[in-house]
């Protein structure tokens, strides 16, 4: 089908200028044992750069409304532990009452892994260039004037550099060993410095730091629930005849949507879903997409239902049908994430 520039550029235009609505979801952690959250992280092998440690890091200071996802168990005192334990019970040390026992929670599972690939694939090639500042040959043309055939070619070196990190994590339980998770997980990047640059390539430590915190990113969206965010589009052609006020109700909300202020913005589509008896679409859509960006997935969903009966609009046929899998899969994902906080 033959597409204008001009309507193509109205598409694009329009699109741009769309009031859009950012909606936070949770996703689950892939992990379903509560087991993963009492753990114990041995060394790593053949880690050269510190990929323990930021795992570590990034599990330790994981917390959602203020309380730790996970308990990091330090299995390097047990031993003394023990040790202080036996000395105990078997009534060589004679405690007092108001002397303190020890402790220590057991870890219930154990997450090690290893390096498996750390590499730099480097590549020299060489670019050809032209100074047009520097002519090496002139000629006339037919009125006499000088031109330049021909401008000053030259070749410049480049390095190429490739950089590939491959890492295996598991993660057992402690009791039976089962394998709770086991997966690879890869990160790369690629940088060229040609000669006639005067900025240096990121050196190999920065570029392998970068590597190791996507590796991490990645690993804890598995491990643990995690948020996401997308910007959703919203609906601004009424579709059915509209009052002056319910236009001001319209155009305001989708105002207070683009300055984030999405608890005044739902209390003006509500207005005018009942101003307009429930009988628009695009009232009842918009004001399930407020619902969702506040988290109350349930009333979203209640919206975007009685939109769908109001469809007449093929337009937004497939938009609604997508809204109504997401939000069905958020309320699922939310009650799994919430009894996965729960331990």
């Amino acid at each position: 089908m033959h597409i204008s520039f001009l309507s193509l550029f109205l598409i694009l235009f329009f699109t741009a200028c769309s009031s859009k609505i950012n909606i936070r979801s949770i996703e689950p952690s892939a992990i379903k044992s509560h087991k993963i959250k009492n753990i114990h992280i041995k060394s790593f092998k053949n880690d050269s750069i510190n990929l323990e440690e930021e795992i570590k890091d990034q599990m330790f200071k994981l917390s959602f409304e203020g309380k730790k996802y996970f308990n990091l168990i330090n299995n390097e005192r047990h031993a003394d532990i023990l040790k202080e334990q036996v000395l105990q019970d078997s009534g060589i040390i004679q405690l007092k009452k108001e002397n303190p026992v020890f402790t220590f929670q057991e870890a219930q599972s154990i997450l090690w892994g290893k390096i498996l690939k750390k590499e730099i694939d480097e590549n020299t090639y060489y670019k050809e260039k032209t100074n047009y500042n520097k002519c090496v040959q002139y000629l006339k043309n037919k009125k006499g004037e000088r031109y330049c055939s021909q401008y000053y070619e030259y070749e410049i070196s480049c390095l190429e550099k490739k950089y590939l990190l491959l890492v295996q994590i598991e993660i057992a339980e402690v009791i039976n060993a089962q394998t709770l998770y086991l997966g690879n997980f890869s990160a790369t990047h690629s940088t060229t410095k040609c000669s006639n640059n005067p900025y240096g390539q990121a050196s190999n430590r920065k570029v392998f730091s970068k590597l190791k915190k996507q590796v991490v990113s990645d690993f804890m969206k598995i491990i643990a629930p995690s948020y996401s965010y997308k910007d959703f589009i919203l609906l601004d052609s009424p579709y059915i005849k509209y009052s002056s006020k319910e236009e001001d109700l319209l155009e305001e909300a989708l105002s207070l949507i683009k300055n984030k202020q999405i608890k005044e913005a739902n209390i003006l589509l509500n207005e005018l879903v009942l101003s307009t008896k429930s009988k628009s679409y695009i009232a009842l859509y918009n004001l399930a997409l407020s619902y969702e960006a506040l988290n109350e997935l349930e009333r979203s969903l209640a919206y975007y239902l009685k939109a769908k009966e109001l469809m007449f609009n093929e337009d937004n046929k497939e938009e609604l049908s997508s809204s109504l899998k997401r939000i069905k899969e958020s309320i699922k994902n939310k009650t799994l994430a919430n009894k996965q906080l729960k331990y």
